[in-house]
């Protein structure tokens, strides 16, 4: 399954906040053998959330939003997804019952957040009341991380069973060093994804290099690395670190 992340929020855009919710999301995906192949960073705008959702749910199994959920003027992501599907926004009552007598809860957040997209599913399995929504292939969740992490389990239910194995090789020298090496390994090992992440000397540790190799199947990993060590220069010392593996 390949997933499109869109981070909705103008505070986002302007560095006002850091955005911490791609990382988690992408770590949590990983770790459940799902692909995020994409993130856009868009601004709480109705035609741009329309557009950008629109395409994204063309080009992939599943999408996820983040941000815009909530009472206040700027949240339109609601609004967004229901036009990029040309929907109505209509007034859920489950919504309603969900929240009443929180004390965040009020006539004006009832007329904001209890209207969504016509047609959506309130999805079950998150550690809150309040539920996230699929419309089509869309996730809806808010931008709040701790509201997202809350979520996850609702996310992770939709979610196909998966795996990656990694296995990361450090390599005492310079990335230039190996190159070739790990070209030829990539376009020999076309199921494994290899990437080299040069470290830079700190701390009495002199400079390294890691490479992660990275695919489904694990003797196929494995045979990557040893393929990628046998093409190293005969001087270049390489370890290899503790294999990891993403699995649902």
């Amino acid at each position: 399954m390949n997933i499109g992340l869109i981070i909705i929020g103008n505070e986002i855009l302007s560095g006002s906040v850091a955005d911490t919710n791609t990382a988690f999301l992408a770590r949590e995906l990983f770790a459940r053998g799902v692909c995020l192949r994409e993130v856009a960073v868009i601004p709480d705008d109705v035609a741009v959330i329309a557009s950008r959702v629109r395409e994204f749910s063309s080009r992939f199994d599943l999408v996820v939003t983040t941000g815009g959920i909530g009472p206040t003027h700027d949240d339109v992501t609601y609004e967004g997804i229901a036009r990029a599907f040309g929907r109505e926004l209509e007034y859920r009552s489950e919504l309603a019952g969900i929240a009443a007598g929180k004390k965040w809860w009020n006539e004006a957040a009832g007329q904001k957040l209890c209207h969504v997209p016509s047609g959506a599913v309130l999805l079950t399995g998150g550690t809150i009341p309040w539920p996230p929504i699929r419309v089509e292939n869309v996730v809806i969740l808010p931008g709040i991380p701790a509201l997202v992490e809350a979520h996850l389990p609702a996310l992770a239910a939709l979610l196909p069973a998966g795996r990656f194995f990694v296995q990361t090789l450090r390599c005492w020298g310079r990335e230039v060093d190996l190159a070739d090496a790990a070209a030829r390994v990539a376009a020999a090992s076309s199921e494994v994804e290899v990437g080299s992440y040069p470290i830079l000397a700190s701390g009495g540790i002199p400079g390294h290099v890691l490479v992660k190799f990275t695919g489904r199947d694990e003797s196929r990993v494995a045979q990557a690395v040893e393929r990628f060590r046998g093409d190293l220069p005969s001087d270049m010392r390489t370890e290899i670190l503790e294999s990891a593996q993403g699995t649902t």
